[in-house]
């Protein structure tokens, strides 16, 4: 399907049609194990098929580079230098093909995709058909028969999500539907709340429009029923944001500050909670934020006290154990990216977050109404929000994909905007020229000049 869509709409309409419903509904259909090559999953068969699609067709679509390619780049040339530094040839070599195959060429695809209006229309719709039938799944696991996604796929064959844990929370079941983990499902239905409606309004549909209100519904409804809390912190975080900069005009000339001070925020948490006495934080019985927040200060303390302080500039790769930190997991995607790739990885991060906040400035200054504020204010909030909630999650599962293509959506926002902007200075700025009519991707009135020309030879 990849192949097909690849050489008749490009890798920009491969994301719209077999991309976005691979990673959102059929991530998890095991892998198959080839030589030298990397191992084909389902999203990985997607990518193969657009790398083959741009080789049939005998083009390369292209884009206006950005800098933020540049820090996307750099984290995949970090994780290939960690690769070098503990493992093999045959390490690098691997290294080199899951990022190209996981990361870049997704990204790529979410760049030309934006681009394109047509596509962003169509995008829209199929994200909120695809919102409306994981988070119909997830209410059915929240409330009556938990997990039955994952089981039922698993029968199949067509998954290998974990299925047998059940995890109750305050009298619900915590649903992850199609999504890997529960956490996995509330940070997608994040990106998607603020997805959906973004795609439509830059596209011409309105926000009333029945598809785009179920999807955008569909997106909160899978944010509550994973009962998650880093899901909650992440959502939290966005919609303040959201409100913040869509509602009160000049607040994006803090989004950089801002932004910052957030990663100061963080540095200084993780440092109280180094220094927090465990033992006087055990929560007994069955108290579930307590012996959440405990498990949280745990894993910071024995993953940074093992491997995080002698990290250095590479990291560990991939040879890090549980067992030394007598840890099961470590849910926290920062300690992770200092553990595993070391503070190159750590520190590009930081500036990938100060890029998002400025892109976001840049796009909402001196912008108003929905079409000129609600899309930046949208995507950053979703963006940043996220952040927040990786703090207590890895960046794995299918969100973090959705999230690094988002990055992608939102550079291509930033360069549209300004070439529209820049090509119809004087004339009504955003994206508002799209709902008004349904003129070519620039959207700029026609000059008069030609009617008059066409007049004169008439006469």
């Amino acid at each position: 399907a990849s192949i097909y869509v690849t050489v008749r709409r490009g890798p920009g309409g491969t994301f719209a049609f077999v991309f976005l419903p691979v990673v959102l509904m059929f991530s998890s259909i095991p892998q198959i194990k080839l030589p030298i090559f990397p191992d084909m999953t389902s999203m990985h068969a997607v990518t193969y098929g657009v790398l083959l699609g741009m080789m049939i067709a005998g083009k390369l679509p292209s884009f206006r580079p950005h800098p933020v390619d540049g820090l996307i780049l750099l984290l995949s040339v970090a994780a290939t230098a960690t690769s070098y530094a503990n493992g093999n040839l045959w390490t690098i070599v691997s290294s080199i093909g899951a990022e190209t195959l996981h990361w870049l060429v997704p990204y790529y695809m979410a760049r030309l995709a934006f681009r394109d209006v047509a596509i962003r229309r169509q995008m829209a719709i199929v994200l909120s058909i695809i919102a409306c039938i994981i988070a119909f799944a997830g209410v059915i696991e929240w409330r009556l028969k938990p997990l039955i996604v994952a089981k039922v796929l698993g029968q199949l064959r067509l998954s290998n999500a974990f299925s047998e844990f059940v995890q109750p929370r305050f009298g619900f079941f915590r649903a992850m539907s199609t999504g890997e983990h529960p956490i996995d499902f509330g940070n997608m239905g994040i990106l998607l709340t603020a997805l959906i409606p973004t795609l439509a309004v830059t596209s011409g549909l309105r926000l009333k429009d029945p598809r785009i209100l179920a999807g955008t519904i569909a997106g909160a409804v899978c944010v509550l029923t994973s009962m998650s809390f880093s899901s909650f912190s992440g959502a939290i975080a966005a919609i303040c944001i959201y409100a913040t900069l869509r509602y009160v005009r000049g607040t994006e000339t803090l989004l950089i500050p801002g932004v910052a001070a957030l990663l100061v925020v963080g540095v200084i948490v993780t440092g109280i909670f180094l220094e927090l006495n465990l033992a006087t934080l055990k929560p007994e019985g069955g108290a579930e934020i307590e012996g959440s927040f405990y498990t949280r200060v745990e894993i910071i303390q024995k993953s940074y006290n093992t491997y995080g302080e002698s990290a250095g500039l590479l990291g560990y790769g991939d040879s890090v154990s549980g067992k030394a930190m007598s840890l099961k997991s470590v849910d926290n995607s920062y300690l992770l990216f200092l553990i595993k790739r070391g503070w190159l990885t750590v520190v590009t991060w930081m500036l990938l977050a100060i890029a998002i906040g400025a892109i976001g400035m840049r796009m909402l200054l001196g912008q108003r109404g929905v079409a000129g504020r609600l899309p930046p204010a949208a995507l950053v909030a979703a963006l940043i929000g996220t952040m927040v909630s990786m703090y207590t999650v890895w960046f794995g599962f299918n969100y973090a994909v959705l999230w690094i293509c988002i990055v992608g959506m939102a550079v291509s926002m930033r360069q549209v905007l300004g070439e529209r902007m820049a090509a119809a200075a004087g004339v009504r700025r955003g994206f508002e020229p799209i709902m008004r009519g349904r003129r070519e991707e620039m959207n700029v009135p026609r000059s008069p000049r030609p009617l008059i020309a066409r007049a004169a030879d008439l006469r």
